[in-house]
Order: structure tokens, then sequence, then C-alpha cells
């Protein structure tokens, strides 16, 4: 029962090589409604219209679709 200790270790040293897990990150989503304006949706959900824009690769704010559904994090 001597062999007890090298599992021991080839636990510990198989536990400590590991890479950490990054953490999960959260997509928030939201389907616009009819007559909804980008600004609107981004004072609603408190998020800024740029970073609205960036996110969703919306390159003109006025070409927004009911029924499209817009992601932030």
């Amino acid at each position: 029962k001597q062999a007890a200790p090298a599992n021991e270790f080839k636990k510990a040293l198989s536990s400590a090589t590991k890479a950490p897990e990054a953490p999960a990150v959260k997509t928030n989503t939201y389907v616009v409604q009819k007559g909804e304006t980008l600004s609107e949706i981004a004072n609603k959900i408190g998020v800024s219209v740029n970073d609205l824009m960036k996110q969703n690769n919306i390159k003109n704010a006025r070409n927004l679709r009911r029924g499209a559904t817009l992601k932030w994090k």
C-alpha cells in the first residue's frame, strides 16, 4: 500500500497543470419591435447606441428592422 502517495502525487500534479476555466460571458438578446429606434432600445437596456451598433455590425441605425435580434454583452 505504498503506492498511495504516488497516486496522490499524480492527482495533485494533474490538477495543478490544468488551465483555469474562463468565466462564461453572458450574451443578452433583444428582439426589435415595430417602430422602435436604436436609441430607444439602447436606453431601455442600458447600453450606448455605439456599443449596440458595434456588437451587432450595424452600419446605419436607420436600417433597424422589426424582428431583428440584437445582442450585447
